[in-house]
């Protein structure tokens, strides 16, 4: 019987990661020929090409398929990438999606393999095609300092409440000012070492700075986006992307019950954080979004629901100014 298409699917976590072959023949009938566990290190990964360079059909496409998990499958997608094998890499929701889809209840590592393997051999998917080296370190460091910024609001709200207390410690207050001295460094430091590797990079910080000529947008906060994304790598178009963000309106429909209106929250949390400040700034100072935000505020009394729309809207300027290298120009609509 001949073999349509081949997919591997590919269940990545942080010690090893589970893998299964299945085939599709000209009755469109599926099986699942090779299921096997290997380490999630070089010594792993260096096995697992090996050996399924010997199972797969060499006359026959065939996929990598694999959710995007933290940073836990990076090695192994690069690894795959450098030696000239097509991978597709999958937003958790949509992998998600596609298991409820066939009504599969059960979870497990190897289950997961094989939905992924079904996934790649039922769908038209779209080869993952590595970024460019600078948003994995822009990554890192916007990362870097969302956990420093965080650790000083932690710090400034003890301050705060020492400083409130009737019985105060002059020693306590003392060595917590230095410690947000010193976090402020370390913040200035990674803002510094951001603004070094876009500068090496001319067409990015070009980009850039056309962005932060959005009123509401700074450096830092495209530079976020565009790390969070891969530089929009991995989005296909703005549905995707708002999914990716958990910036989505979740609907809860059955019978007469018909609720809408909460986001899901089932996406990169750094990227709507990094938003929801540059989404208060650009109500007060962009003439374009301040309108938008108002007219949503006279049909609504929930202020908050206007500040997720702005989010939203901020971060589609983003990926479409980005994409089509168009100038930004505000327009009061």
């Amino acid at each position: 019987m001949k073999i349509l298409k081949q997919s591997i699917g590919i269940d990545v976590s942080k010690n090893d990661f589970k893998v299964c072959l299945g085939v599709i023949d000209e009755q469109l009938e599926i099986s699942l020929t090779y299921e096997h566990t290997y380490a999630n290190d070089a010594k792993g990964i260096k096995l697992f090409i090996k050996d399924i360079s010997d199972l797969i059909n060499k006359e026959t496409q065939v996929y990598f398929v694999m959710e995007a998990t933290g940073v836990y499958h990076e090695q192994l997608a690069y690894t795959l990438a450098g030696n000239d094998l097509p991978i597709v890499i999958l937003l958790p929701n949509k992998a998600k999606a596609f298991s409820k889809s066939i009504n599969i209840r059960a979870k497990s590592d190897i289950i997961d393999a094989k939905l992924l393997s079904q996934m790649g051999l039922e769908r038209k998917l779209s080869p993952w095609q590595p970024p460019a080296s600078v948003f994995a370190t822009l990554k890192t460091l916007t990362r870097e300092r969302e956990t420093l910024v965080l650790q000083r609001s932690k710090l400034k709200n003890q301050l705060h409440a020492y400083k409130t207390a009737f019985i105060k410690t002059a020693q306590t207050i003392s060595r917590i000012k230095k410690h947000i001295q010193f976090l402020d460094k370390q913040i200035r430091e990674t803002e510094k070492d951001m603004k070094l590797i876009v500068k090496q990079n001319q067409d990015i910080e070009y980009k850039i700075k056309r962005i932060t000529k959005v009123k509401g947008l700074s450096f830092v906060s495209v530079v976020t986006i565009i790390a969070e994304t891969d530089g929009f790598n991995i989005i296909l178009n703005q549905k995707q992307l708002i999914g990716y963000a958990g910036l989505d309106v979740k609907v809860e429909q059955s019978g007469t019950k018909n609720k809408k209106g909460r986001i899901s929250k089932k996406g990169n949390s750094h990227l709507r954080r990094v938003l929801y400040m540059p989404a208060l700034n650009a109500c007060r100072t962009n003439k374009t979004m301040k309108v938008f935000y108002n007219k949503l505020n006279e049909r609504q009394k929930a202020k908050k629901q206007g500040i997720i729309a702005v989010q939203r809207k901020l971060l589609l300027l983003v990926f479409s100014l980005w994409k089509s290298d168009q100038e930004y120009l505000e327009k009061c609509a």
